[in-house]
C-alpha cells in the first residue's frame, strides 16, 4: 500500500491539487512539508492546493445550484424541512 506522502511525492501538484480537493487540509498541510522538505518548490504547492480546494468548491457550489432538482442530489437531501415533517423545528414569533 502507498502511503500518503509516497504518493504526493510520485504525482507533486496533481495529487496535492486532487487531494486538496477531495481530502482537504490535510494533503494541503502535507504539501507544505514537502515544500519544507525541498522536494516541490513552495509556489507550485501553494498554487496546487488553492486551485485544487477552488476548483472543488466551484463545483460543489454549482451542483447544489443547478443540479438540486436531479435525482442524485434529491435522493441525498430531500430539501428544507417543513412544519409537518418529522425532525423539524416549528418556531413562533415569540421565540425569535
Amino acid at each position: 500500500m502507498i502511503s500518503a506522502l509516497a504518493s504526493l511525492q510520485a504525482f507533486g501538484p496533481a495529487a496535492i491539487f486532487l487531494g486538496s480537493g477531495l481530502e482537504g487540509q490535510t494533503v494541503a498541510i502535507a504539501g507544505g512539508v514537502m515544500a519544507r522538505m525541498g522536494l516541490i518548490h513552495w509556489s507550485l504547492a501553494v498554487a496546487a492546493a488553492f486551485a485544487g480546494t477552488a476548483a472543488m468548491d466551484q463545483m460543489l457550489f454549482f451542483l447544489g445550484r443547478y443540479g438540486r432538482s436531479t435525482r442524485l442530489v434529491s435522493r441525498w437531501w430531500p430539501g428544507p424541512p417543513s412544519p409537518g415533517r418529522p425532525g423539524s423545528s416549528r418556531r413562533t414569533r415569540s421565540a425569535l
